[in-house]
């Protein structure tokens, strides 16, 4: 009974592992150098807006309040990709943990960064 239960799960992580895609990226299914390509462009926009919304002068309004949850949220978001990024810059090397989780975030770090750039462009439109 053991050994069928043994055999059982041990090709259930078989199966499970043979469903993983390394050959393709992201939501958009890309290659790996389309991907590289467009987490590094992802990470410069949401370090951008980071900065940008640094720079700012505080104000209370709702706008302002508006424009902090979504910079908040970003930072959320990205948080995988920031992770990245700093091991990186320290020589390290992100496990296979980490890249998946990057991969799975991206899309979402876009989103989020692209949303702040919104509010930015609102903010200066006023």
């Amino acid at each position: 009974m053991l050994r069928l239960l043994v055999t059982a799960a041990f090709g259930f992580v078989l199966s499970a592992c043979s469903n993983l895609d390394f050959d393709h990226f992201g939501e958009q299914h890309m290659d790996r150098d389309t991907f590289a390509a467009y987490v590094e462009v992802v990470f410069k926009l949401q370090n951008r807006m980071s900065s940008e919304v640094m720079l700012m002068e505080p104000e209370g309004d709702a706008d302002w309040y508006a424009l902090l949850t979504a910079e908040e949220q970003m930072r959320i978001e990205c948080a995988p990709l920031n992770d990245y990024a700093n091991q990186l810059i320290s020589g390290q090397n992100a496990n296979l943990w980490l890249r998946r989780k990057v991969e799975r975030s991206a899309d979402a770090c876009e989103r989020a960064a692209r949303n702040v750039q919104d509010l930015l462009k609102q903010r200066d439109q006023r």
